[in-house]
């Protein structure tokens, strides 16, 4: 049964990967930037997330482009644009870039020397996805090291402040657990979660525990509530 699944949803990947194309072309003249993204999912498939707020800060846009690679077109769109972005799978992730402080008559740098030379937290935003590209909600995120832990939220996203060297772990109901070391100062970390079959089986195992009545051995309908509500019992439980 599950090499079943397995088999039909490799079918339907592979359909859907080919109904849209890697490259874009668009031609439009100081049009509103959220237009090029509509036009862009359309012609590609890959869906934009991004704060409503960042709008604001977007420049109308002007470009042409005929059957260009997507990551071509990314690159023209936001050269002069105070936004900058992440791929990963089919999601495009957009953030404000840091903008440099103006200095007026600047002094010379002194060296300061902090507590011990101990490294200084920094923030990061941890977005997580399935094989699909669709933000996973209320994944559990964990600082292993730090008594930290968060859940993300309906974007699949989370902020955390952390070091250098620190482990954060990623997990759900279903899924393989992910780690992930924290070299550099990365703004934004894309985190894939993949089905688990053993993760599949303790789902249905709590399903059943949750309506025990209602199961006989014949198919049932699980709800993505139902199925967040056993994560979340059994994130408590752990």
């Amino acid at each position: 049964m599950k090499l079943t699944v397995l088999l039909l949803t490799a079918a339907f990947l592979n359909v859907s990967a080919n109904s849209f194309s890697q490259n874009i072309s668009f031609s439009g003249s100081n049009v509103p930037i959220e237009k090029v993204f509509a036009e862009c999912k359309k012609q590609t498939g890959y869906s934009f997330f991004y704060p409503s707020s960042l709008l604001t800060v977007a420049h109308p846009v002007t470009i042409h482009a005929e059957n260009v690679p997507l990551e071509n077109f990314l690159k023209e769109l936001f050269k002069n644009q105070p936004i900058g972005y992440e791929i990963n799978n089919r999601s495009i992730l957009l953030y404000q870039k840091p903008v440099d402080p103006v200095i007026l008559n600047p002094k010379p740098i002194q060296s300061i020397s902090i507590g011990n030379n101990e490294p200084q937290a920094f923030p990061i935003k941890i977005k997580v996805i399935d094989s699909m590209g669709t933000p996973m909600i209320r994944a559990s995120v964990m600082v292993r090291n730090k008594k930290i832990s968060k859940v993300t939220d309906a974007q699949g996203m989370v902020d955390l402040q952390v070091d250098i060297g620190d482990v954060i772990e990623i997990s759900f109901i279903g899924f393989e657990t992910k780690t992930y070391t924290v070299k550099n100062m990365t703004p934004v970390i894309f985190i894939n979660l993949k089905l688990s079959d053993k993760g599949m089986d303790e789902v249905i195992t709590g399903y059943t525990k949750l309506r025990k009545e209602s199961f006989t051995g014949n198919s049932i309908r699980v709800t993505q509530d139902e199925l967040l509500r056993i994560g979340n019992r059994n994130v408590i439980s752990a």
